[in-house]
């Protein structure tokens, strides 16, 4: 996210929502994820979120993919909820793919269904993203990594 783009796109929005890949409550874990995060930090970002929600009077999707041990504890919840305190959002949790090569690893299903309790106690509209094609590494995130090997 851009804050100043998300500002300009809440000037020009016609019913267009808009949707913020997250990932993360710090600069430090976001810097990991999302590189970009070093220009425009987890801060700015929100603020420009809580912008663009009070302009255009629409709800808006936080995206957050839940990774084990690197962000998908109940502190990081808490965090998330605090960030998100007066925003009309709805966070989208997505627990990660497996991706041959990377390290990460997908959190077990008693942490994922923690984390979106957490959310849900402290008011926080949340959804669970179904993951199909896992099995196959066909799921998001994994079949673009398969075909960039190809290359």
């Amino acid at each position: 996210g851009i804050p100043e783009a998300i500002r300009e796109f809440a000037k020009e929005s016609r019913g267009v929502r808009l949707a913020l890949s997250l990932h993360a409550t710090t600069d430090d874990v976001r810097d990991k994820l999302i590189p970009l995060n070093r220009t425009f930090p987890v801060g700015a970002v929100v603020e420009a979120l809580r912008d663009y929600a009070r302009a255009t009077g629409q709800r808006v999707t936080v995206e957050y993919m839940l990774i084990s041990r690197i962000n998908d504890s109940k502190e990081d919840a808490l965090a998330l909820a605090a960030l998100v305190e007066g925003i009309d959002c709805l966070v989208n949790l997505i627990p990660w793919n497996p991706v041959p090569g990377l390290p990460w690893k997908r959190p077990d299903a008693e942490d994922i269904k923690t984390f979106k309790e957490v959310l849900e106690r402290n008011r926080v509209k949340v959804t669970l993203r179904r993951s199909l094609g896992g099995n196959i590494e066909a799921a998001c995130g994994q079949l673009r990594r398969r075909i960039t090997e190809r290359k």
